[in-house]
């Protein structure tokens, strides 16, 4: 499973039922405004690939993420500087 998939998954599983069945997510639907996702959905997806990827994001890390491909770069970016560390 590659991270795009991964994430998919933890989005599906953290909005459950919220999650309309008709929509099909893919990494540029925008989460807040394809997905429905608000803020509190934000933190408890957050936390979630916090675990799953063994990273912490910053607030600057968040501020710019739209889209799931968009939280793929960050994660890239934060092992980067972690491999770089």
């Amino acid at each position: 499973m590659d991270n795009i998939e991964k994430i998919i998954e933890i989005i599906k599983e953290e909005l459950g039922s919220e999650l309309d069945p008709d929509i099909t997510i893919t990494p540029d639907l925008d989460l807040a405004a394809d997905l429905h996702v608000d803020s509190l959905d934000k933190v408890l997806i957050v936390g979630d690939i916090e675990k799953a990827f063994d990273i912490v994001f910053s607030n600057d890390d968040l501020s710019n993420v739209r889209t799931i491909s968009d939280i793929v770069e960050k994660i890239d970016e934060i092992k980067g500087r972690a491999a770089d560390a």
